[in-house]
């Protein structure tokens, strides 16, 4: 984070405080199109419609992907679930949507706080990436390549498409491209 409003964490705090079924509440990110980050948030707002409004307790939340930027969680919850998890692969590999995951099976949900905006810079615009977080990208990047081609198979079959966008087994194939960190993207 490089910008905040002024008291950024005591709006998180009273916001957190007055959800008791949100685990994880997270602040919204500026629009930058220098971050990925932010470039992410807002395909996944834009193009992938992937947020609903809500107010809860006079608190207007966006559920929906919840990152791990200016978050707040409580003590109790995190020590619930076992904190944040690590993975033997990957040091960098998105720990915070598995820790919502956790939450979820708590019955607790995830949220961005609409009304508080903080400024991420983190992508090459800003400071060379990490060799961990390219190779990640790299690694997801296939995976989710074989997905979309499972996924287009099965939209290809009669009536399939119609069934998935009423019951929402699946979601449609992804278009998103992470940022290039200098390897070639498959």
């Amino acid at each position: 984070m490089v910008e905040a409003p002024e008291r950024w964490d005591e709006t998180l705090l009273e916001a957190f405080l007055r959800l008791p079924e949100i685990g994880y509440l997270a602040a919204s990110l500026v629009d930058d199109p220098n971050d990925s980050a932010s470039r992410y948030i807002k395909y996944l707002r834009e193009e992938r419609n992937a947020y609903s409004r809500r107010e809860v307790n006079g608190v207007a939340i966006l559920e929906g992907p919840t990152g791990g930027s200016c978050t707040m969680t409580s003590r109790e919850l995190y020590e619930r679930v076992g904190g944040f998890k690590q993975n033997t692969k990957f040091v960098y590999w998105r720990e915070d949507a598995a820790y919502v995951k956790d939450l979820k099976r708590l019955g607790f949900g995830s949220a961005v706080l609409e009304e508080l905006s903080v400024w991420h810079a983190g992508a090459p615009y800003y400071s060379k990436p990490p060799a961990a977080k390219g190779e990640f990208h790299e690694h997801n990047a296939k995976v989710y390549a074989r997905k979309n081609r499972i996924k287009k198979l099965i939209l290809a079959i009669p009536f399939a498409g119609m069934l998935n966008e009423r019951f929402r087994i699946f979601d449609p194939p992804d278009t998103y491209r992470p940022p290039d960190f200098g390897r070639s993207w498959e």
